[in-house]
């Protein structure tokens, strides 16, 4: 059964969805605010990323280059199997941060 409304319970009901039409909307802004931002610093830690990848490369490169040439060349403190374990644990340490860094990435291109 429905019962009619006075007029001061109509008005006060105009008032509330009045009220609750600004509270969405502020809170509308307040996402779309934070979208922006989050999308600002997942922008932010792509160029970071890329970076760290870029220099991780070179290193890898890097050190690539030196244990070859040192291999190459008969250098006994740096051709020893040690060192050579060594430097081939650490690249391959390298390369795993690498994998880890483009999963982190692919992981970031996909919150968007």
């Amino acid at each position: 059964m429905f019962h009619l409304r006075s007029n001061s319970q109509t008005s006060e009901n105009s008032e509330e969805i009045q009220r609750l039409k600004e509270e969405v909307e502020r809170a509308e802004k307040e996402l779309s605010d934070s979208r922006s931002s989050m999308l600002k610093e997942i922008e932010t830690l792509k160029i970071e990323n890329e970076e760290i990848r870029r220099k991780l490369e070179t290193e890898a490169s890097i050190r690539e280059e030196f244990a070859e040439k040192h291999v190459n060349t008969g250098d006994a403190d740096v051709s020893s199997d040690e060192n050579i374990e060594q430097l081939k644990n650490e690249l391959a340490e390298e390369r795993k941060l690498r994998l880890e860094m483009q999963a982190l990435m692919e992981q970031i291109i996909k919150r968007q």
